[in-house]
């Protein structure tokens, strides 16, 4: 397991290509997970989509959490499996969220503009609540934790 906080750099790097090596030989014998936590320097990162789009394949599964979806590739961001939607601080990073993973679903509960997307987006993420959205099946759920 490979945890990185903050900063991508080639200690990261060397971790995910030596896991995909391993995986190599062993034929996918290991899970592997490797959790990205609010990992600004990410973007643009060939291993990452390398990651998210082809080792995914090999058992290595992958957790990022960020405050700006479009840190992501675009390639990287149209393959997620699972993506948990929570509050943002601004106007902004929830606007890159709906125009990311909600707009279609939005639109078919008649909520067109943006600004009321924004409101309906902070209304279903505040007090500890969140959106579950698995694109490929095109599920979208509600989900709040007790606290």
């Amino acid at each position: 397991r490979l945890l990185v906080s903050g900063v991508w750099d080639k200690k990261a790097e060397q971790v995910i290509e030596s896991e995909k090596k391993i995986q190599t030989k062993t034929k996918n014998h290991y899970r592997f997970c490797n959790m990205f936590d609010d990992v600004i320097t990410i973007k643009n990162s060939a291993l990452l989509d390398r990651l998210i789009l082809t080792y995914r394949n090999s058992d290595m599964s992958s957790l990022i959490s960020l405050q700006y979806s479009n840190l992501l590739s675009k390639c990287s961001r149209a393959n997620c499996n699972n993506v948990l939607c929570f509050g943002f601080n601004t106007d902004e990073s929830i606007e890159i969220v709906i125009k990311t993973f909600l707009t279609g679903y939005l639109r078919t509960k008649g909520i067109n503009s943006l600004a009321d997307q924004i409101n309906w987006y902070k209304e279903v993420t505040a007090d500890h609540s969140f959106i579950y959205i698995k694109p490929a099946d095109g599920i979208v759920s509600f989900h709040k934790f007790s606290i």
